[in-house]
């Protein structure tokens, strides 16, 4: 659509051609000058005949060419129909509004137009049979989308008629970057993204089908309950207790229970026999495909294809490594011998063998960068391009490089990778020690919104709970308790690898160092708050919350699967604040 939408507007073909460097890539343009020059000269003598032929002014004649007054009037009235029935669909999601939007959209504008046409208002209804065509197109265009006419939502193709596929799943992959840095024609690097669907299919070659496609069914399945759910949102009521209740809710994206878990967007590009490429993007929770789902991720085919830039990485390309721990970040020295081929080797090992097992029970503890050279360069080239903008200021080069850059996740479970690291002089898991910590900040303000504390004064919460301080965070500062909180503590960059691991992310906790990194961000990982952590929150917000995610006192009610609170109806007039 992008590549299209260049050449399909003069303002967007002009804002394309300003971009082009002239001065060194001209040559590269040619062809296209070449085309606009004589499309130019086409256009101008089209001009030319069209004022030659078109007929004087005069009063009562609104279109010059009588031939083009029917397509003209078809496509705005269809135009104008699918806009009414998009507009009340958007208030109301019914069949009833959405045809009523359609036929009211359609009219209106047919009767405007044969107006303007006719400069009569007699003539409003003057070509019923077109109107009535244009009625029928609008309301079989938008019954094909929300009945699946053309099969497009319902389409997951057969197993025996698919040669390949590729998958990205946005929770494996959405600290991913998908880039490739290259030499462009005036000898400097150049860097472009890609979305995962466009460059995956290159590196991700599934042959075992029955996972993906039992996914796919999952997704489909899932969007077309939605589907459903959408459509009675408006209609949905109760009967309780001899009065009606109305339901006040909304779709449920973040079902109860274990069946509802881990939502997550899935893309897959399915490469037929044929050869020809077929794309789908479905959201769904993997709990519900966890088999499957960790059958794909276990394989090699999927994770070699996802996380290439790291899986191809040759030994001979690396140029730095790097390591981070508690927003601390140090250089890794190269081996003697090897540089860091043992270092990629052992962390390519691990990431292979990595499951979703371990990742449901554990987060990174660290990130890695294994920098290539194509990286390296780049990050030094735009270094220099800001020292030079900017008057010779210096910058650290740490910037340039996460630009370009990926980062890795470090598991606990990475034995060799934990081994090489300390081969290298890295202690992993003690970078920045708890006896570093000085004090370690719970913010309570998401658990005190959940808990309808949020319009308490500080000087009345610390009434109701003394610890609590200055009414929204706790602070530890015996070595103790930062101890039991540091072990249970998870990065917020370390969390953003993973997904399935849950924590709680409504207490925010901040560790503050001694050390020149400062501050660390993070949250309570829910696997590892032990009893003796609850109780440093007695007297706290946090004693009467559960710490899985649930408030003690929340009262809901669910029906298919939609999280409501239930209103009674009243025989009499009730005011709801």
């Amino acid at each position: 659509f992008m590549a299209a939408i260049k050449w399909t507007s003069p303002v967007s073909a002009y804002i394309t051609a300003i971009g082009w460097n002239m001065g060194n890539q001209l040559g590269k343009h040619i062809p296209a000058l070449f085309i606009i020059l004589f499309a130019a000269m086409a256009l101008a003598l089209l001009a030319l005949e069209l004022y030659r032929k078109r007929p004087s002014e005069s009063a009562g004649k609104a279109m010059a060419f009588k031939w083009s007054m029917m397509p003209i009037r078809v496509l705005l009235v269809f135009a104008f129909g699918m806009g009414g029935a998009m507009f009340f669909w958007l208030l109301q999601s019914t069949i009833v509004w959405l045809v009523f939007g359609a036929v009211m959209g359609s009219l209106i504008s047919h009767c405007v137009i044969e107006i303007i046409y006719n400069f009569d208002f007699k003539k409003l209804l003057s070509h019923k049979l077109q109107y009535a065509g244009c009625l029928a197109c609008v309301l079989l265009a938008v019954m094909a989308f929300r009945f699946d006419w053309f099969r497009y939502d319902s389409y997951v193709p057969d197993e025996g008629k698919v040669a390949e596929a590729a998958v990205e799943i946005r929770l494996d992959s959405g600290w991913a970057n998908f880039l490739e840095i290259e030499p462009k024609e005036d000898g400097t690097l150049g860097i472009t993204y890609y979305d995962g669907v466009e460059i995956l299919p290159d590196h991700m070659h599934i042959t075992n089908l029955a996972p993906v496609l039992r996914i796919a069914e999952q997704g489909r399945d899932e969007a077309l309950e939605r589907r459903e759910k959408q459509m009675r949102r408006f209609t949905d009521h109760e009967t309780s207790a001899g009065s009606s209740s109305f339901i006040i809710g909304y779709e449920n994206d973040g079902d109860e229970g274990e069946n509802g878990r881990y939502n997550t967007r899935v893309s897959v590009v399915y490469t037929l026999k044929s050869g020809r490429k077929v794309y789908r993007q479905y959201d769904l929770y993997l709990s519900r495909v966890m088999d499957d789902y960790s059958a794909l991720y276990d394989s090699p085919e999927y994770k070699d294809g996802l996380y290439y830039r790291v899986m191809e990485l040759q030994p001979s390309d690396v140029a730095k490594v790097s390591y981070s721990e508690r927003n601390k970040r140090v250089s890794v020295s190269p081996d003697g011998n090897s540089g860091y081929g043992d270092l990629l080797a052992a962390y390519q090992a691990d990431l292979a063998e990595l499951t979703t097992t371990q990742r449901l029970e554990e987060n990174p503890i660290g990130q890695i960068w294994f920098v290539n050279r194509y990286e390296s360069a780049y990050a030094e080239q735009q270094l220099k391009l800001y020292e030079q903008r900017n008057a010779g200021v210096k910058a650290r080069m740490y910037q340039y490089e996460l630009d370009s850059s990926q980062t890795w996740p470090v598991y606990p479970s990475f034995k060799r990778t934990l081994s090489a690291l300390e081969a290298h002089g890295i202690q992993v898991g003690d970078l920045v020690p708890d006896d570093e910590i000085r004090s370690v900040m719970l913010d309570m303000s998401g658990v005190m919104r959940e808990l309808g504390l949020r319009e308490l004064e500080d000087e009345e919460l610390a009434a109701r709970y003394p610890v609590s301080g200055d009414g929204a965070t706790l602070v530890f500062e015996e070595p103790e308790n930062i101890r039991l909180l540091m072990d249970a503590m998870v990065d917020e960059e370390c969390l953003n690898f993973n997904g399935l691991c849950e924590a709680q992310v409504a207490v925010y906790v901040t560790a503050d160092t001694a050390a020149p990194t400062g501050r660390n961000g993070g949250y309570l990982q829910t696997n590892k708050i032990t009893p003796e952590i609850k109780a440093l929150f007695k007297g706290t917000p946090l004693e009467e919350y559960d710490l899985t995610g649930e408030t003690a006192d929340r009262v809901t009610a669910e029906a298919d699967g939609v999280t409501a609170i239930e209103v009674p109806i009243m025989a009499e007039s009730v005011v709801v604040d």
